[in-house]
């Protein structure tokens, strides 16, 4: 993969120069990419007041006598799965931040045909697809060491 980076580097002979086309395409990237971000900071806060009520909501459940092992199992791990909730959201917030930043450096280079702006906004851009793929297969991960703990806890009560 350096070699290819290296290749990159030292070609500056050949350099590309966007289109007028190729600038409205990022320009309405952008403006997507930030209504996106906005979309999911939204999401993350009705998730974070949802996560915080968690606690009252299964209290309240209880004490309508909602009486079932499901819910039992559910409010003896609260505490665990409101902190992991918390890490899927905070993670979420990341994403978004990348998100939002690679819209807003790219609406800089194209308002101001500044080089820099459009550099960072293609590392926030990659480190974004770059953190999402390391959160799907955190996600396939830890969805396999369920199903395995959901597997054997199901064998070991039937013997």
């Amino acid at each position: 993969m350096e070699y290819l980076d290296q290749d990159f580097q030292a070609n500056t002979t050949n350099q590309l120069e966007p289109t007028r086309l190729i600038r409205q395409d990022w320009h309405t990237t952008a403006r997507w990419a930030n209504f996106l971000a906005i979309v999911w900071f939204i999401f993350v806060a009705i998730g974070l007041l949802g996560t915080l009520s968690l606690g009252t909501a299964m209290e309240q459940l209880a004490l309508l006598g909602a009486d079932s092992p499901g819910l039992e199992l559910l409010m003896s791990q609260t505490t665990a799965l409101t902190i992991i909730v918390l890490a899927i959201l905070a993670f979420y917030s990341a994403l978004a931040l990348f998100q939002f930043r690679f819209a807003k450096n790219m609406r800089d280079a194209l308002q101001f045909t500044n080089q820099d702006a459009l550099e960072q906004s293609w590392l926030q851009f990659r480190n974004l697809l770059r953190w999402s793929g390391i959160f799907v297969i955190a996600l396939i991960v830890l969805y396999g060491v369920l199903l395995v703990f959901v597997a054997t806890s199901v064998m070991g009560s039937r013997g």
